[in-house]
């Protein structure tokens, strides 16, 4: 099997260069179809090559190794946590009221009241009371 693919790649190589150059026309007339077929090789080789070189030549990588940052010291301050209760006021929100008749049948003219959005609160606070 081998010896008959040799023999038909040399016949096909042979064949080739068997072909008269008298098929191939006048010199002067396809010399721009020559001159762009051998452009198109030129870059086509280039590519190529270069390809490969970057494959066997990786570029130089330069690693910058930063100092490891190091939290410095926890400092400690005696003390104690005191709960401390603290008021926080009410919100409101201010919106019309139309003109109406109240409960003894007389008008009265719109204006603008406050409404309670969220009640006020006691709120219980956290606080550190540091001492020597």
């Amino acid at each position: 099997m081998r010896k008959l693919i040799i023999t038909t790649i040399t016949m096909v190589f042979c064949a080739t260069l068997l072909a008269q150059p008298a098929l191939a026309g006048s010199k002067q007339r396809h010399i721009w179809k020559g001159v762009a077929i051998g452009a198109g090789a030129v870059l086509l080789g280039q590519a190529i090559f270069h390809d490969r070189a970057a494959e066997r030549y990786p570029s130089r990588v330069t690693v910058i190794e930063r100092p490891v940052y190091r939290a410095p010291a926890p400092v400690y301050r005696s003390g104690y946590w005191k709960v401390r209760k603290t008021w926080v006021s009410a919100e409101y929100k201010t919106v019309w009221n139309p003109g109406h008749y109240n409960a003894y049948e007389q008008w009265v003219p719109g204006h603008r009241i406050r409404i309670e959005t969220r009640p006020g609160f006691w709120q219980k606070d956290r606080v550190w009371v540091a001492c020597r």
